[in-house]
């Protein structure tokens, strides 16, 4: 099957899973590059990697697999949420983004600090970069929404003629 790869999370209604099920399901499943894991709330977890045709085929592998030797290793449980993502998505999805400050952001436009504030109370900025993060020092953006604005951003020197 030609196809692409899938980040597949399921969540099943399974609390307090010992640690020998997390190892038979990394057993049954090691063709689907498992992880086991606890969700936030106690709930039974795992996210499977897994190359499919399209979406609707890589949650049904998935979840086909994960239930069958979940069901069999601990019982029955249901099915209480999930997530599919391509791998693309899922790896651009980084638990901490790169962030940037005023510096950082004046450093990459290759201007001064100053005009940075100048700069962010623009409409073009605005459009791209919004903050994540508001903290003593000044606001924190996502650099690759820096990265947008700067692709767009139309840096002539000196003032504009009005039109």
């Amino acid at each position: 099957m030609t196809g692409s790869g899938w980040s597949v999370y399921l969540e099943f209604d399974a609390r307090d899973v010992p640690d020998e099920v997390h190892d038979r399901l990394l057993e049954d499943l090691a063709g689907l590059h498992v992880a086991p894991t606890t969700a936030p709330n106690g709930n039974f977890a795992v996210l499977l990697t897994l190359d499919a045709a399209n979406c609707d085929e890589a949650f049904a592998a998935a979840r086909s697999a994960a239930q069958a030797s979940l069901t069999e290793a601990f019982g029955p449980c249901g099915l209480v949420g999930f997530e599919v993502l391509t791998e693309a998505e899922f790896i651009e999805r980084e638990s901490v983004p790169e962030l940037v400050g005023r510096q950082e952001i004046a450093e990459m436009l290759g201007v001064s600090p100053q005009r940075v504030t100048q700069i962010m109370e623009t409409p073009l900025f605005q459009k791209y970069a919004k903050p994540v993060a508001a903290l003593r020092t000044g606001a924190v953006f996502r650099a690759k929404d820096i990265r947008a604005f700067l692709r767009n951003w139309d840096r002539r020197p000196g003032k504009r003629a009005k039109s």
